[in-house]
């Protein structure tokens, strides 16, 4: 029986040697995704920049010529940078989580369910039961609902291990700038192909911007955590002979859990690839979805409180690392107030389309270009 348990532990042993080997590679390809895409999003910056400089000035002339691009070019032109740092992104870690799966010679690349494919759609998820004024089926908006999938997973996420709460610590702001690149593909899409204001366009770049504050704030939340803790995690990091001994539970095997992905970054993804897929018929759809992002961002910060609470009362972590986490709520209630005022502009500024669907005259299609 011994015999038996020494091979169970050399096996053990083994299985987390090869996953650990398996896994620095892919953590340092994930690395240099990340510095090249910040580096093409600066780069696309520049001139993005000169050409918002140029679409503010051109922006009056053109209303009034009815002549160039103008503030749409200007519009456009803020978005080049986060476009084609995403763009880099997008292709390098899909590169590295391909060679990390090849390497591991299974078909899976996390512990848990990935994000959802669910191919390309060309409508937002109906409601049941509610219908517009002509009969036709009202839509809700994509953002909200893939966000509010987050929120629901998230709730019942329960990390086994300390190591799985650092991922998620980790993980924050990669979660935020995928749902801030989702609303940065609706910006575009708004001042590029949507029949719709600039200035609606301009209020989901201020939601954009914020999000992608509260990004920049969770990065705090990881920093805090490995200098305040850095003794407890140099136990997994760089353990002493017999490490286990000072365990307060039993032994944990499964070194993998030291390369965990975070839950809450990967189902953030999940927001991105989808939304970056949407491709609306109506002006209505879109409506629904400038009305979807005050919920889809409340979402996100109820995954965050929950994660905060749970720091601060559940996990074993200092205080100062629960207050990280919470303080990041904080630029999402900016990201939310500043989404709550796209659809009143969208409202005010296209009030004669939008009168052509909620009350439609006789024969109303007859207009239809």
């Amino acid at each position: 029986m011994s015999s038996r348990a020494a091979q169970a532990a050399r096996a053990r042993a083994g299985r987390a040697k090869a996953s650990a080997k398996r896994a620095a590679p892919h953590w340092a390809r994930s690395v240099g995704a990340g510095m090249a895409a910040v580096g093409a999003g600066a780069l696309a910056a520049v001139p993005g920049l000169v050409a918002a400089a140029g679409g503010a000035a051109l922006g009056g002339l053109g209303r009034v010529l009815r002549v160039g691009p103008g503030a749409r070019l200007g519009l456009a032109g803020l978005m080049w940078g986060p476009r084609a740092g995403a763009w880099v992104w997008r292709r390098l870690i899909k590169r590295a989580r391909r060679l990390r799966d090849t390497a591991r010679g299974e078909g899976v690349s996390t512990d848990f369910t990935e994000p959802t494919d669910v191919g390309s759609t060309t409508a937002a998820p109906v409601l049941a039961g509610a219908h517009g004024s002509r009969g036709e089926a009202m839509t809700k908006s994509v953002f909200a609902a893939r966000a509010e999938q987050v929120r629901d997973t998230y709730s019942r996420y329960s990390p086994p291990t300390m190591l799985c709460v650092a991922a998620e610590y980790r993980g924050l702001p990669d979660g935020l700038r995928s749902a801030a690149a989702a609303l940065g593909e609706l910006a575009c899409a708004t001042a590029e192909r949507f029949p719709a204001h600039p200035q609606v366009g301009a209020a989901v770049v201020a939601t954009y911007l914020h999000t992608m504050q509260a990004a920049e704030a969770a990065e705090a939340v990881d920093v805090a955590f490995r200098e305040l803790h850095r003794e407890d995690l140099a136990r997994h990091e760089t353990p002493r002979n017999g490490e286990r001994m000072w365990n307060i539970g039993e032994h944990r095997a499964d070194g993998a859990l030291a390369f965990r992905q975070s839950h809450f970054a990967a189902s953030c993804e999940d927001v991105r690839t989808v939304y970056a897929r949407w491709a609306p018929e109506k002006m209505m759809q879109v409506l629904a979805e400038y009305e979807g992002l005050p919920e889809g961002l409340e979402s996100l910060a109820h995954a965050i409180h929950h994660l905060a609470t749970l720091s601060g009362e559940a996990y074993p972590v200092h205080q100062d690392v629960a207050e990280a986490v919470a303080g990041i709520g904080n630029f999402l209630k900016r990201a939310v107030s500043s989404a709550q005022e796209i659809l009143p502009i969208a409202r005010r500024l296209h009030a004669v389309d939008i009168s052509h669907h909620e009350a439609p005259r006789p024969g109303e299609d007859m207009w239809d270009v």
